[in-house]
């Protein structure tokens, strides 16, 4: 992965097992990218290459694939985004199983039956569906993400693990993520997502001394010195 920034000339290469890391120390170009990726949705900054992100098969990742967390307190792992996705992974899942197939289908028909009996004495002509689909199981039976961690770090690493697997976005950028976990926390959470092979990109408004095993950093400070770490 490629990342550019418009107020400097180095591009910052990541290897896939590597985290990738903006300090930006220059209040005023963090807050142009800041505004840049909170704002992508307008028609007015779109065409504006604030940051330019290229993935390993030289593609650019467009803004509309990108997962901005400026809270990660905030992350909801069970939003409609997320279980739409879910849904149809599963789907496809099921689909490409003839076993299972068979079994939702016999399900499906069981059910079908049955619940005919049930509205056979109103008064009104009703009809059902004649197959119950995955997607109408899955919402039956509310299948949603089990969060069973609490803290912080956990709720971040089971969403890095379900997007690894379900593909939530190609590219999930955390904002001043390092001013809400310890340097013990990080370090853990940094070495999952490399493992995960997650694309993590990590935004920070101010430039910090240590370096983590997996990070790959690019530091911009007040004078828009830059350098790779």
């Amino acid at each position: 992965m490629k990342i550019k920034l418009f107020c400097s000339e180095v591009e910052l290469n990541v290897q896939d097992y590597e985290i990738a890391t903006l300090e930006i120390d220059n209040s005023e170009c963090f807050r142009r990218i800041i505004r840049y990726l909170n704002e992508s949705s307008e028609t007015d900054i779109k065409d504006i290459n604030e940051i330019t992100v290229i993935d390993d098969c030289k593609n650019l990742i467009d803004t509309t694939d990108m997962k901005i967390i400026f809270n990660p307190f905030q992350i909801d792992i069970n939003d409609k985004n997320n279980i739409t996705k879910l849904y149809k992974y599963l789907e496809s899942s099921f689909i490409n199983s003839q076993e299972n197939i068979f079994s939702l289908n016999e399900l499906s028909a069981y059910i079908n039956k049955h619940f005919n009996n049930l509205i056979l004495g109103y008064p009104i002509d009703l009809a059902l569906k004649d197959t119950l689909t995955v997607k109408d199981f899955l919402k039956l039976l509310d299948v949603k993400f089990d969060c069973q961690e609490n803290s912080l770090k956990h709720q971040i690493i089971e969403y890095l693990n379900a997007n690894a697997i379900i593909g939530f976005a190609k590219l999930i950028i955390f904002v001043n993520l390092k001013s809400f976990l310890s340097h013990d926390e990080l370090e853990e959470l940094l070495q999952n997502a490399s493992h995960s092979r997650n694309n993590i990109l990590l935004i920070e408004n101010k430039v910090h001394s240590s370096v983590f095993e997996k990070e790959r950093k690019l530091t911009i400070d007040s004078d828009m010195y830059c350098m790779i770490n």
